[in-house]
């Protein structure tokens, strides 16, 4: 398991503590945590700790960056299955145990697993964790239906071997995130079995951003990262969901500045949260969520506007990891 963090001091006692919690034998698998220039004093508060029995190796990244830290650390990893986790991250009990079943059951090269933002509970949160967790409905409902798109390298699962013979096909080189869709592509290019693993055991759980700054930006980083992409799929998604937001704020301005009748936006409104409330209907027991129409009636009319406006801002504005 490879852990990259910087400047997590105070998610990190409760990811050991979880990961020390696993009903996985402690001998089955270690953790690689590898810190990637750490300014808080994480790594000395790392250093301190043994709850896994020698399984538990720190490393310090030579170079920058997540994705060179999870470079350096995959390439120290003994075993032949690899499994990718953030350091904000929590995982249920028999995560690890999921995992490795999972592999058995699919006989799959790379498992995507869910992941699930909770919410703090202020209004911003619960939107932030809404918005993400449609996020993973569309790239579940895609994985399931054999065009993965979309994965999230807090909670990815793949055979070291095959990520070997992957790598010099990862697009996106010169981009700072993205390490975990690119890989995805790198895989699905070679015709490999990718799964997604739709079992509440194997559900990691992270915080939301916080603060409407961080929201934009890291919404922002995911959307400049598209650019970027080779895939067809991955794409033409990023394409219909971005047109869509657009057509529907279009519509809006049409109405409010010609006098266009009301109907045709809303019937394109209605349409849409239509179609988006029954895909998050499908996740609401895995995501264990209650989620009710009239709140996806009011994030339905916040979505677009956030949507164009930190798709358009990935595009202009440099990206960074923390």
């Amino acid at each position: 398991m490879i852990v990259p963090y910087r400047n997590e001091a105070k998610t990190l006692p409760a990811l050991l503590a979880a990961l020390g919690q696993q009903n996985l034998s402690s001998h089955l698998f270690e953790v690689i945590a590898v810190n990637d220039h750490s300014e808080d004093g994480g790594e000395n508060w790392l250093s301190g700790q043994n709850l896994f029995k020698g399984s538990l190796r720190r490393i310090d990244a030579q170079g920058q960056g997540k994705k060179s830290a999870l470079k350096e650390g995959i390439a120290c990893a003994k075993g032949p299955l690899i499994v990718t986790l953030d350091a904000d991250c929590v995982p249920h009990r028999g995560w690890l145990k999921t995992l490795m079943d999972g592999f058995g059951q699919w006989e799959a090269d790379m498992l995507i697993g869910p992941v699930k933002m909770r919410s703090s509970g202020s209004f911003l949160s619960r939107f932030e964790s809404v918005d993400y967790w449609a996020l993973q409905m569309s790239g579940a409902a895609a994985a399931m239906l054999g065009f993965p798109v979309f994965c999230s390298g807090a909670n990815l699962a793949f055979k070291k071997s095959v990520w070997e013979e992957a790598v010099p096909h990862s697009s996106g080189t010169d981009v700072a995130s993205g390490d975990d869709v690119f890989l995805l592509h790198a895989f699905k290019k070679l015709h490999k079995k990718i799964c997604f693993l739709r079992h509440p055991s194997a559900l990691v759980e992270t915080s939301t951003s916080g603060s409407v700054g961080a929201f934009l930006r890291q919404r922002m980083r995911w959307g400049g990262k598209s650019t970027s992409y080779k895939d067809a799929a991955a794409i033409a998604l990023a394409v219909i969901v971005f047109m869509a937001n657009l057509w529907l704020l279009l519509l809006l301005a049409f109405w409010m500045l010609t006098g266009m009748p009301f109907r045709m936006f809303g019937l394109a409104f209605l349409l849409k949260v239509a179609a988006d409330y029954f895909l998050l209907r499908q996740g609401r027991r895995l995501f264990d969520v209650r989620y009710s129409f009239l709140k996806h009636l009011l994030f339905s009319v916040m979505y677009p506007f956030g949507l164009v406006a930190t798709a358009i801002g990935g595009l202009i504005l440099p990206e960074k990891w923390k």
